[in-house]
């Protein structure tokens, strides 16, 4: 009897225990719907308690806040049920409303609620009230844009992040956008970190007004030279609609949507020099990185190959960092190296993997040692240079079992005279010199080995001199912008296509930096080429054109087609002016 006594008690433990954990499973809050507001502007503060179970609730006692006036004590409440997986939830919400009074910080501190005969407590915050603007100075600005960058004095290479902002005021309805895809960033790597979702509105203060702001583009720019440097205005096409009052009679002819086109200011940067480093490889690496060295088989035989695999990981300027130099031990023979690069651009930053590939064939057997080495890496926050060590690594080769050997046993050579008469025949002996046949086959393998070497010597140099193979396929990278440009439908980034073909056998060329050239800078190392004048004029009109031509009225398919053709032809001629 007692026993099954217990059984029941212990039953009874084990459905009543988690319903009281329930009840205990109580939590209050308080925030405000604006945590910045101007003088005289009014603010709701809620006060919630959300659980799986309670009954009785305390109305909260607010205190007297400093800078804010209460209008009124009695709050309004409401409430709301949830079940979720099976689990009960009630949210019980408490609203007052504040007027603010006074410019300055407004500390909220504890606020006590009761709940069921015990009293918990809110979390402290804090407000922040601001001097109005006149409403008048600003009303004409019912919407405006602004390309807010991250740092304006960055160093070369340095990740600087832009935003491309759209303000507006709190009763005008964005019914679309449109942002100018032909914008350029002369002097800077570029990456857009846009997902393609919707831009998000938030409530925020912009000199003293109550304004709208939602974030329609955000880029990552890579300066990739030093001085002052400007971000040219992007254009922005703004669908928006004035929101009218309810059965006004006027709304109709009032309230109608229109279209504005919006342009931003040019934004100048001033770009400072890259800090030398100290010891250690230099990169040119700019940012956060974690950096590894490995060998894929440090043991090996004679023949074999061993791959070295440098792996860049992190946040920073991936594109513009230079391979790794390290030397070659004696007994190697360099082949074939190779880079990759994946960007992850999220998290409102650049971040991604840059890999590059060594690979080393074994010509003798021995103990070889790849060194140690250090590798400097800039960080634009602490603003100096770090170093990371990359440990040294033994690679042991031995003689390949494998390899066939040879040996020469002696045997006896027997002769034997022939019993019989040999007659003797007098045979002219030609001149070795005259033999036309044996000189050809003597010369034809000494041909072959030198096109070979040429060749395998051309091809090395297009794996190791990242200028060389720019300069040679030149003109199949032009060629692909060609291709693009007539391949697409839209008029104007066919023209943004034909100046990157224009620019980029230019920079290819002539050996400037593949990327962020003014159209200035391309034409004077055009000239500084040798270049005659009427083909640098020629550029210099057509880069003109392409860089106004988002402000034109849009042009035919037939006029794009003959532009085409003398945008190659023109290729042509460059490719001809910078023949070395």
């Amino acid at each position: 009897m007692r026993k099954i006594g217990d059984r029941l008690f212990g039953l009874m433990l084990w459905v009543l225990v988690p319903a009281a954990a329930m009840a205990q499973g109580i939590t209050v809050s308080a925030a405000t719907n604006e945590t910045t507001l101007m003088k005289g502007e009014r603010v709701a503060l809620n006060v919630t308690v959300s659980g799986g179970d309670f009954r009785n609730i305390g109305r909260p006692l607010v205190p007297e806040l400093p800078g804010l006036t209460l209008l009124s004590p009695q709050p309004s409440t409401s409430t709301s049920y949830s079940i979720v997986n099976g689990v009960s939830n009630r949210t019980y919400t408490y609203t007052y409303v504040y007027q603010a009074d006074r410019v300055g910080r407004v500390n909220v501190p504890p606020i006590p609620v009761t709940v069921d005969g015990t009293t918990y407590q809110t979390a402290p915050f804090t407000l922040t009230v601001a001097e109005a603007a006149e409403r008048e100075s600003r009303s004409t600005d019912e919407v405006f844009v602004r390309l807010e960058v991250s740092d304006r004095s960055p160093v070369v290479g340095q990740q600087v992040i832009t935003e491309l902002v759209l303000y507006f005021k709190p009763e005008i309805e964005i019914r679309g956008f449109q942002v100018d895809p032909a914008w350029r960033a002369d002097g800077f790597w570029s990456e857009s970190l846009t997902d393609g979702s919707n831009p998000t509105a938030e409530s925020v203060i912009v000199d003293g007004v109550r304004l709208r702001k939602a974030v329609l583009a955000r880029h990552a720019l890579f300066p990739n030279r030093a001085g002052d440097l400007t971000l040219s205005g992007r254009e922005v096409d703004v669908t928006l609609r004035a929101n009218v009052r309810y059965q006004d009679p006027f709304s109709t002819f009032f309230g109608g949507q229109r279209t504005e086109k919006i342009r931003t200011p040019d934004v100048r940067l001033q770009v400072r020099p890259l800090p030398a480093p100290g010891e250690g490889l230099d990169l040119n690496a700019v940012g956060r990185f974690r950096i590894t060295r490995t060998v894929s088989n440090p043991e090996i035989v004679t023949g074999e190959a061993v791959e070295i695999v440098t792996r860049i990981d992190g946040s920073g300027n991936l594109a513009l960092i230079s391979r790794p130099e390290y030397a070659l031990p004696d007994g190697f023979e360099r082949y074939q190296p190779s880079e990759d690069l994946e960007l992850r651009p999220g998290g409102g930053e650049v971040s991604g993997t840059r890999t590059f590939r060594d690979v080393w064939v074994a010509r003798s057997a021995g103990t070889y040692r790849l060194e140690a080495a250090a590798i400097a890496v800039y960080d634009p926050v602490a603003g100096r240079h770090g170093t990371i060590a990359l440990p040294a690594v033994d690679i042991v080769v031995s003689r390949d079992p494998s390899a066939g050997a040879t040996s020469v046993a002696e045997r006896p050579f027997v002769m034997a005279p022939v019993a019989a008469n040999t007659p003797w025949v007098a045979v002219a002996t030609p001149r070795v010199w005259a033999l036309w046949w044996l000189w050809a086959a003597a010369l034809v393998p000494v041909a072959a080995y030198v096109v070979a070497r040429q060749q395998r010597a051309r091809m090395d140099r297009l794996r190791t001199d990242h200028g060389y193979r720019r300069r040679v396929q030149a003109r199949n990278r032009a060629d692909a912008h060609l291709a693009a440009a007539e391949a697409t439908t839209d008029v104007k980034a066919a023209y943004t296509a034909l100046h990157a073909a224009v620019a980029g056998v230019i920079a290819d060329r002539i050996g400037l930096p593949e990327a962020g050239q003014a159209d200035a800078a391309l034409v004077g190392a055009l000239a500084g080429a040798g270049a005659d004048p009427a083909l640098t004029d020629a550029v210099a009109a057509f880069l003109e054109k392409c860089s106004t031509i988002r402000f034109a009225p849009v042009g035919t398919r037939e006029d794009l087609a003959r532009e085409t053709g003398e945008v190659r032809a023109l290729i042509i001629r460059i490719l001809q002016a910078t023949e070395a």
